[in-house]
């Protein structure tokens, strides 16, 4: 037992005594007892907590002064005592904003009460008829003149008076009634709608990463399939629509002298080159004179071949063949029109180089072939083989 007789003046009118349990350098705790005989030593007070007896469902973020112990209250710094926080007020609305708000929910055909068509007659719901009614039963008289009309339905000037006329007798601002009457009133809609857009606002768009890029792809060529399988088994069959006898006198290059080549890729998507149009053709089949056909070789350039005695244009200007087919011919007969007239140029050559080169780069890229080989440069014992080889195979 360890007394504490020197802490007396810390407790006034108290004898300050501690027992200790546990050896000195691992006090657990001290216990404090009175010092009066009179008064029978009590056993120590709970430990205050702030945890209230109410259940889970019947607690408030801020709960009333009278709701929280005296001592809880106590322990808190005066700041953050509940008595001493100033609660704001919920907001509410004005007399006039709450009317306003009334007026439009009535009119605002949100909910239509007591539509009933055989409630009221065609006079009774004939808005020249609504003198001296109040604003709820002209409102009722025309909702149910719109559900009886239906389609037949149309705003009028007489029925927005009678609801202006009604409304102010009620205390109603006329202002509100007219926006209410010619269609503002679906802001209300147009809020609530709102409201339930922004619940599902947490939706992301689509990125297309339910499965992997790989999957994606795989995915895309069966479209591209099943595309060109209902292309073959549709759209096929109804080209027979189309077909032209064969005419052998198309075949003849003086009757048809341009060839066109054109680029497709099956299936894939390569519009630069599917644009593309090469046109192939002999000048000599055009029809023109001499002096005509060497001024059309000059003014060809480098598009004419002398070696093949061909021409080729080619044309990707506009972003479909049709056109460059339609511009490549556009040239090709502005040239020969430009041959047939003005200066023949016969005293100018023909510049053969371009050939000359192309043929030359085109032989040398042959020059070593395998069937080119020297005989005598071939080994003897390989000539038993190769005839044996001969003779297997022949």
């Amino acid at each position: 037992m360890l007394r504490l007789a020197h802490q007396s003046r810390a407790f006034p009118g108290l004898v300050a005594r501690a027992a200790v349990v546990g050896r000195a350098a691992s006090v657990s705790h001290i216990r404090l007892y009175s010092d009066s005989s009179s008064v029978p030593p009590q056993e120590p007070k709970a430990k205050p907590s702030f945890r209230s007896e109410k259940p889970i469902d019947a607690a408030t973020p801020f709960a009333e002064p009278s709701d929280i112990p005296a001592t809880d209250a106590a322990l808190l710094p005066r700041s953050q005592r509940v008595e001493e926080l100033q609660f704001e007020p919920k907001y509410t609305f004005d007399a006039q904003t709450e009317d306003a708000l009334n007026t439009i929910e009535e009119l605002g055909f949100k909910t239509k009460q007591n539509l009933d068509p055989e409630r009221f007659s065609d006079e009774e719901l004939d808005p020249r008829n609504w003198n001296g009614l109040d604003f709820h039963e002209v409102v009722a008289r025309f909702h149910n003149r719109q559900f009886k009309m239906g389609a037949d339905y149309a705003q009028s000037q007489e029925e927005l008076n009678q609801l202006v006329r009604a409304g102010r007798m009620s205390g109603a601002d006329a202002s509100i009634i007219r926006s209410a009457y010619y269609g503002k009133q679906s802001l209300i809609e147009k809020f609530e709608e709102d409201d339930d857009l922004s619940k599902n606002d947490h939706v992301n768009e689509f990125m297309y990463d339910d499965i992997p890029t790989a999957g994606h792809m795989q995915v895309e060529k069966v479209r591209k399939m099943r595309h060109l399988q209902r292309m073959s088994a549709y759209v096929l069959p109804r080209l027979v629509d189309y077909h032209v006898p064969f005419d052998l006198k198309e075949t003849d290059p003086k009757v048809s002298p341009l060839t066109f080549k054109y680029i497709s890729y099956t299936g894939e998507e390569a519009a630069d080159e599917e644009a593309k149009v090469v046109c192939y053709f002999d000048p000599a089949n055009l029809g023109l004179s001499d002096k005509g056909l060497h001024k059309f070789k000059l003014l060809a350039g480098q598009n004419y071949d002398a070696t093949s005695g061909q021409c080729k244009f080619a044309s990707k200007r506009h972003p479909s063949a049709p056109e460059n087919k339609h511009h490549l011919v556009a040239q090709i007969l502005k040239l020969k029109s430009e041959a047939e007239t003005g200066d023949s140029f016969e005293d100018v050559p023909l510049d053969t180089r371009h050939a000359r080169k192309k043929a030359e780069r085109a032989a040398k890229r042959n020059q070593h072939r395998l069937a080119q080989f020297p005989e005598e440069w071939n080994r003897p014992e390989d000539k038993a083989k190769q005839t044996a080889y001969q003779a297997l195979f022949g």
